[in-house]
């Protein structure tokens, strides 16, 4: 029910309405303890152009808003910080997308917590650097290589199971991706490393999937973290800055560029 309902249906001015309504969430919200809070989750929320951006903390298992700060980043998260250290509660871990202000921040301030990347960011960050490989491949291809690797952008971020089927093996994407490979053992490396990253999110045995950490191979520093700890691990490593490798959660090595999916 909106404010107007309820101002229509009390028989009350919207104004006044309003103001109960404020009343009460400063009430409830105003302050609460943080001692028991044990996973939260980070984001920020786009307001518009006007008011910008806001940062909002909130309780995993209650789903509650713990912390609202103006603007984004490390900054907006300064309040929080100082309330959470006075109630001396044991953050065990924190959801935060791939931001760079929030991950060092977190690592600055919770360096004993988890720190959960979710799997959206993750997928998507993995599929704009296998795009760009192909696109970097395919600027240094001979003509012939050029001609296979055009139009198999889209087939590379397909999932295999989506790929379309046709008589015209011209036009079959599975034929069309699967000569892609054959063509460019690097290429073929990144997809399957995408491949084993999008399936590690549908690994049902939490224990399973944690205990296959190593996604990226040597020589390679684009770490694809599942749930790993954070003093295990900086935020280059995610970047790709060629630092050491972390510990994070994976699938298995990449198979040989002509094993198929399908």
């Amino acid at each position: 029910m909106s404010i107007q309902d309820a101002a229509e249906f009390t028989g009350l001015s919207w104004d006044t309405v309003k103001g109960i309504h404020k009343t009460h969430l400063r009430r409830k919200y105003k302050s609460f303890n943080l001692k028991k809070v044990r996973h939260i989750a980070i984001d920020e929320v786009y307001l518009g152009k006007k008011r910008k951006y806001i940062t909002l903390v909130l309780d995993l298992r209650t789903g509650r808003v713990i912390h609202i700060g103006k603007g984004k980043g490390k900054d907006a998260l300064k309040g929080f910080w100082r309330r959470l250290k006075r109630s001396k509660a044991k953050i065990e871990a924190v959801a935060t997308d791939m931001a760079s202000g929030y991950i060092a921040a977190v690592l600055e301030q919770l360096p004993k917590a988890d720190l959960v990347l979710d799997h959206f960011h993750l997928v998507k960050w993995f599929n704009d650097k296998l795009s760009l490989l192909r696109r970097q491949l395919y600027q240094q291809a001979t003509m012939m290589e050029k001609a296979v690797l055009k139009g198999s952008r889209w087939l590379l971020l397909k999932a295999p199971e989506n790929l379309k089927a046709h008589q015209d093996r011209k036009k079959d994407e599975r034929v069309r991706l699967q000569a892609a490979l054959e063509l460019n053992q690097p290429l073929a490396i990144a997809y399957y490393m995408k491949e084993r990253l999008r399936l590690l999110f549908q690994c049902a045995d939490i224990q399973l999937a944690c205990h296959c950490r190593r996604v990226v191979l040597a020589g390679t520093s684009c770490n694809c973290i599942f749930c790993c700890r954070n003093n295990d691990w900086s935020q280059d490593d995610i970047y790709g800055s060629g630092r050491r490798q972390s510990r994070a959660c994976a699938y298995r090595d990449p198979p040989c560029p002509s094993e198929r999916h399908w």
